[in-house]
């Protein structure tokens, strides 16, 4: 028993194949959404490598003062206090010893907490 394959679902097994040769599963959304009729808004692909899957994580008992104010919520003076912290009490034990620092609580160590290491 053989069923009939529109031409509709030939193009979306082609994109879905395609998708996932080139890792842009997101793709596969987008591009079932032209087909259906549904104008999108623009569609892009970017490439998926492991650099742009994981964030560079910062390590906060060696990170320079421009490191530092990459990240969320640390600006110029955050960034010194830790540094200075850093060098009066040596490398931090763990990621949350970071709250010890002046001006760093609860909440931008939950901003911060998957962009840091020790």
């Amino acid at each position: 028993m053989s069923e009939k394959i529109d031409h509709k679902d030939r193009i979306i097994g082609i994109l879905l194949i395609i998708a996932i040769l080139i890792g842009g599963g997101g793709i596969i959304y987008k591009a079932q959404k032209q087909i259906i009729g549904e104008p999108p808004a623009q569609i892009q692909a970017e490439p998926i490598n492991a650099e742009n899957q994981k964030p560079k994580l910062i390590n906060i008992s060696t990170a320079s003062q421009e490191e530092l104010e990459s990240l969320p919520g640390i600006g110029p003076t955050k960034a010194k206090a830790i540094i200075e912290y850093r060098d009066k009490y040596g490398h931090f034990g763990v990621k949350k010893d970071i709250i010890k620092v002046k001006g760093i609580g609860e909440k931008t160590y939950e901003k911060i907490s998957g962009l840091i290491e020790i």
